[in-house]
Parts: structure tokens; C-alpha cells; sequence
């Protein structure tokens, strides 16, 4: 074992000073224990002076000088810290690259410690990439020697470093000399990180990785912090992929936040230049975007487009993206969207996408989740899309073509409208909706704009079908709900099944529309909408109103809360499922509760029920006599404080109707057979 500290560097006692002397004099296999203070490079050396890693070393901070085991060290409050200040106080002298490693293989790790103050920005002429350009905090390079370069970031802090790309941290599989153009594989891991506070002139401000990595080789981002970073004049304020090639990206428990540049605010990917038959996965959980800043996407953007394409765009490029329980929350695009995915000549796109909230982002025109050029499977299951400003839920635009499933989410305050398609040249779209909730969305809620602006022989063909869903749009009028912009080529329709549609004198005939087992201007009857509580109540018209066959060819087991889909003999509308219908559980243990109100005769020949209130202190203020699809019969309005009496319902059909006693303080229902 190798430590910092004095003559032989052997113990505490003998430590090495100098910690270039201690990593030079390290042999692979070693492990380097660096005490808690701040190490910076003599005053008069040379700003390509770095501390540089060695292959197969283990460097780790955090040390106190007298610990014995590497578990007694105490990395998050003793601070080990590699500064770039050489020389004067200003930062413009300062190292190019504060840490810099070669050719590092999977056995050399840095650990518990903190980079930071290093500067390479040259804004004489930004756009060149060099040496002296690129990775101010740390410099990581692929050499012909390794066949994988795959060194360790562990529990690291990156911050404060400037630079025109790659501030915080530069990945580089060539030596960015302009003359050894060769390319050689390099893929860290970078776990437990927090990289902040880094500034690019250009691109990747946090993190920039230019060129490929090993095929079926994953990039692995887990449980790090990357917040604060900046790229001024271009893309990927926190993380810029380059022509990355064959690539498997995975972020999980990570945050990703405050983060700003042109295009990409959180991440950017772009695709390979002159590069074909590319495939690119991306694994995204657990992980929050959160008011991420950008002039076109704020949050997470993926483009075939190549910096400088020359007519070389990729062609036939393969996508897969997975996103699971994020959060992308208040991002901020100037005119664009929050996550979107663009792709050009041929490539094809598997999108996932489940148990992830979208809300309050601002942007104009205001977009969550936008799709542009793609050929789609697109698959959308448990997701909630809320938010107060503008945006709009989901957005495909120009030239998308495949199949859309969207299925138990809840679209909210959508200031646009929840979903917006526009489409051209031999558009062929399917959309299909199922079990989904959208509340209060503004105009329109669902926008099939197919248009056809290049060839009026081109056919487009879009159909929306929608199941089991409920609409709840109030503030909506007819003729602003559903939107239809296409034209005498296009083939567009909505095709309703098994939904409410409650809105402002709502006239289906004037759109292109089927619908069957529609039921119009019927309150769904949701327990909170303000809080999003879209369970339904006890009772709503909405219970057992759906089909069941439009859940099980959607593949739908379970509901937005992950309770089995279908609880009794139908699924009920919308996102989620009542457990609990009109009184009648599907457990036994319904049987040994008391109820709040017990109702008899029931069934009644007569039409007279007698009622009684079993709490004390719980009078009703209103009992109505209501029919199953909603409508209310007979209402009966009460000041007095009663617990028990009798209703007059001798006047109503035969029928099933539902008895629902509202007091102060809740509402409880009953079904009644008259």
C-alpha cells in the first residue's frame, strides 16, 4: 500500500508531501490514501502540468492522517481537494487540466475527492477543439493500449472549471491533437458524482464525451448530482454526447438540475457524422430534470443531426429508449420542448416510457414530450402530464409515422391541449388512448393537425382511437376539444369508445368521429382533482362503465396505482380503478363493518326507503336519488339535523339507482334497486 505522507510513504508517519511524487512512485495494483486538504501544483510550473492518474492506481481522499482501514475515512466532510490555481489569483492561468489520465483501465479509480479552478477557454477561436480546449476539471483519454479504457469516478465533487468543451469532465477517445486522429474506446464509470458550477464556452458543460465506445458496453451514470453547468453557445448544459456512435447510456437515481445551454439543456446526444446502421439504447430511472434551461430542449434531447452533418447525416439508425419513474419538473425551453427525440433518414425508434410525472414547464410553443421525424412504437403506460403554463402533454410533428399506445395516464392543465399531432408527406399514424383522464386541458385536448404542404397526392392517414377514457374539459366548447386541421388528401378521424366527454355543449358531428357507448355531459365524479386525486368516488358513473376488451389488448393488468385492472364483472373509465363499488366490496370483510348509512327496503316495491345514520354526530345535508350513468332523479336538501327518516321515490322507474348522502364533512353512497 502506497499513502501520501512522508520519506517512504509506507504510513501516516512517514508520508510522502508531495502527491505527484506519491502517484508517480505507485505501481499498478496500488492504493494512494490522500489527507483532507488542498493540493495545488508549485507556483512556476507550466499550465500543462497536471496530477495525473496511472494506470491500475487507486487514489482516495477523505483521510484524516491516522486512520488504518480505508472504512475509517470520512470523505464528505474532510475534504480532499486538487485545485488548478497556479500563480496569480486570476483564473486565466490557472492548469488546463486539473486532473488528466490515458489508457486507464477498470482497476484505477479516484475516490473521495474534489476537482476544481481549472481553466482551458480560449474565446479567440472557441470553436476549435484541442487539448488546451477541453477538460479543465478532469481529462480522461483512450489509448491503443487499452483495449477499453474504463477508469472510476467515485464520490467525486467537479466543480468550478472552465472550459470551451467538456468544463467539468472531457471523454475523449481521440488525443484531440489535430494529428493522431486514431481512435481508441473509452468508457468511465461515474458513480456517486456530483459534478456543479461548471462552465462551457461551447458544448457539455458539466460532462462532454466525444467519439465511440465498445459495442454492447454501457455508460453507467448512477445515484449522481449534475446541476448548475452551463454550455453558452451550444449543446448539453450538463452532459454532451459527440458522434458517440454504438452507445448504451444508463442514469439511474441521478438529478439532473439548473442546468442551461442553447440546445440540451440536461443531456444532449447527437448522432454520428457519415456514420450508418447505429445502434443507441437509452435506460433512464429514477431520475429527476429538473428546471433545466435551453432555447430549444431543456431537459434531455436526442438528434440524428451531426454538428457539422455536410451531408453526411446517419442513416438507418436503431433507438431504444426506457424511461422509469422520473420526474421532469419546471424545465424551461425558450421554444421547444422538455424531452424530445428527432431522427432522420430511416431511423427507427422503441420508446417506453411508465410511472413518470411531467409538470410545470414553460415553454413556447410549449411542449412536454415531443417526437419530430421519427418512425414511432411508442408505448406510454401510468404517466401523469400537469402542469398550469402552457405546454402541451405529447407532440409528434413532421413526418412521424408508426404506432402510438398511450396507456392510464392523467393529463392535466395542459395551458395547449394534452396531445398535438402534426404530420406530413405519406404519414401513416396511429394513435391508441386507453383507461386515460384528462382534466380541464384547455383548447384543444386532443389536435389532429395531418397536414400534407409538399406533394397534394400524398395521402396522410391519422386515426385517434380512445377507450375507456374520461374527458372532464369544462372550460372546453364544442368545436375546441377534438381539432381536425387536415386536409381533402388526408384520411383523419376519432374513433370514441366507452368514454364520458363532459364539456360545453359538445356536438360530435361537426369533427370526423365514431363514437359508441359515449355518454355526454355526465360528471365523472373524481375525489380531488385540485390535489391529483383522480380516483374515482364511490359510486361515479364512470365504475364499470368500460369494455373490458380494450383493457386486455392494450395489455393492461394493473391501474395507475398498480391495484389489478379489473376488479369486478367491467373495468371502470379512466386511470384508475375503484376498489370499492357503491358499497359492495370484492373482499368478505365488507361484511363485518358497520356501515356509515344502512338503507331498507332494498330492493323497494313501493319506492319508499327508510334511512338511518350510524355515527353520531354525521347528518346529511342532501340525499339524491341518483341514475348509474349519472344523472340525478330526486333530491332531497335538509338544514335540520337528522339521523334517520324516509325518502319519497315512488314516482321513479324500475331501475338500479344509486342513493348518495352528502354531508359537511364527506360524501357516501349505496346502491338501490327500485
Amino acid at each position: 500500500m502506497s499513502t501520501v505522507g512522508g520519506p517512504d510513504g509506507m504510513t501516516w508517519a512517514t508520508a510522502l508531501r508531495d502527491l505527484n511524487a506519491a502517484l508517480s512512485a505507485a505501481q499498478y495494483g496500488d492504493q494512494v490514501w490522500v489527507a483532507a486538504c488542498t493540493y495545488k501544483q508549485p507556483a512556476n510550473v507550466d499550465r500543462n502540468s497536471s496530477f495525473i492518474l496511472k494506470n491500475g492506481i487507486k487514489m482516495y481522499g477523505g483521510f484524516k492522517g491516522n486512520e488504518t482501514i480505508l472504512a475509517q475515512r470520512d470523505w464528505r466532510n474532510q475534504k480532499t481537494i486538487l485545485s488548478g490555481e497556479i500563480g496569480l489569483p486570476s483564473r486565466k492561468d490557472n492548469l488546463y487540466h486539473v486532473v488528466y489520465g490515458k489508457g486507464l483501465d477498470s482497476t484505477t479509480v479516484l475516490d473521495g475527492v474534489s476537482v476544481m479552478g481549472g481553466y482551458c477557454l480560449d474565446i479567440s477561436v472557441p470553436e476549435l477543439t484541442t487539448p488546451e480546449s477541453c477538460g479543465a476539471g478532469i481529462m480522461l483519454l483512450g489509448d491503443k493500449d487499452i483495449l477499453n479504457s474504463k477508469p472510476k469516478l467515485v464520490n467525486c465533487r467537479i466543480f468550478q472549471n472552465t472550459a470551451n468543451y467538456g468544463a467539468g469532465i472531457c471523454i475523449s477517445s481521440t488525443d484531440l491533437s489535430g494529428i493522431n486522429l486514431l481512435k481508441y474506446d473509452i468508457n468511465p464509470i461515474i458513480e456517486n458524482c456530483v459534478i456543479e458550477q461548471n462552465y462551457a464556452e461551447i458544448d457539455g458543460g458539466g460532462i462532454w464525451k466525444l467519439g465511440s465506445m465498445p459495442l454492447h458496453d454501457t455508460f453507467l451514470l448512477p445515484n449522481t448530482r449534475i446541476s448548475d453547468n452551463r454550455a453558452r453557445q451550444g449543446k448539453g448544459g450538463g452532459i454532451c454526447f459527440k458522434e458517440p456512435g454504438n452507445t448504451i447510456l444508463r442514469v439511474e437515481n441521478c438529478y439532473i438540475g439548473r442546468d442551461s445551454a442553447l440546445d440540451g439543456g440536461g443531456i444532449f446526444f447527437t448522432g454520428a457524422r457519415g456514420k450508418n446502421n447505429i445502434h443507441v439504447t437509452f435506460i433512464i430511472l429514477k431520475t429527476q430534470f429538473i428546471r433545466n434551461h435551453a432555447n430549444s430542449i431543456s431537459a434531455f434531447s436526442y438528434s440524428d443531426y451531426s454538428y457539422e452533418d455536410n451531408g453526411l447525416l446517419p442513416k438507418n439508425t436503431t433507438v431504444e429508449t426506457l424511461l422509469d419513474g422520473c420526474l421532469v419538473e419546471g424545465n424551461f425551453a425558450a421554444n421547444g420542448a422538455a424531452l424530445a427525440f428527432g431522427k432522420y433518414d430511416g431511423s427507427k425508434h422503441q420508446f417506453t416510457m411508465k410511472n413518470t410525472e411531467f409538470r410545470l414547464h414553460s415553454t413556447t410553443p410549449g411542449l412536454a414530450l415531443g417526437f419530430f421525424n421519427t418512425e414511432n412504437d411508442i408505448n406510454i403506460e401510468t404517466c401523469l402530464f400537469t402542469g398550469t403554463l402552457r405546454p402541451i402533454g405529447l407532440y409528434f410533428n413532421a413526418g412521424c409515422h408508426g404506432e402510438t399506445n398511450i396507456n392510464n395516464c392523467v393529463f392535466k392543465h395542459r395551458g395547449r391541449g394534452a396531445i398535438e399531432v402534426r404530420a406530413a408527406e405519406r404519414v401513416r399514424l396511429n394513435t391508441n388512448i386507453n383507461n386515460c383522464t384528462f382534466y380541464n386541458n384547455n383548447s384543444p385536448v386532443l389536435d389532429n393537425l395531418c397536414y400534407n404542404s409538399y406533394n397534394n397526392t400524398d395521402t396522410i392517414f391519422h386515426n385517434m382511437h380512445i377507450n375507456n377514457s374520461i374527458f372532464e374539459e369544462k372550460s372546453a366548447i364544442w368545436n375546441e376539444i377534438f381539432a381536425n386541421g387536415g386536409n381533402d388528401y388526408s384520411t383523419l378521424q376519432y374513433v370514441f369508445n366507452n368514454c364520458i366527454i363532459n364539456m360545453k355543449d359538445f356536438k360530435p358531428w361537426f369533427i370526423p368521429l365514431k363514437a359508441r357507448n359515449v355518454l355526454y355531459d355526465v360528471d365523472p365524479e373524481f375525489v380531488d382533482p385540485a390535489i391529483n386525486d383522480f380516483h374515482l368516488q364511490s359510486c361515479s358513473p364512470a365504475i364499470g362503465k368500460g369494455r373490458n376488451q380494450y383493457a386486455l389488448d392494450a395489455g393492461l393488468t394493473e391501474d395507475f396505482d398498480g391495484n389489478p385492472r379489473i376488479l369486478f364483472k367491467n373495468v371502470d373509465l379512466g386511470a384508475y380503478e375503484q376498489a370499492d363499488s357503491c358499497g359492495i366490496s370484492r373482499t368478505d370483510d365488507i361484511l363485518f363493518r358497520n356501515p356509515l348509512f344502512t338503507i331498507w327496503p332494498n330492493p323497494s316495491e313501493n319506492g319508499h326507503i327508510q334511512w338511518q345514520c350510524h355515527q353520531p354526530g354525521l347528518y346529511p345535508v342532501q340525499i339524491s336519488v341518483v341514475k348509474t350513468e349519472g344523472k340525478v332523479m330526486n333530491t332531497t336538501v335538509s338544514a335540520l339535523q337528522q339521523s334517520e327518516g324516509t325518502i319519497n321515490a315512488a314516482s321513479l322507474p324500475e331501475g338500479v339507482y344509486i342513493l348518495r348522502f352528502t354531508s359537511k364533512e364527506a360524501t357516501w353512497s349505496q346502491k338501490w334497486v327500485r
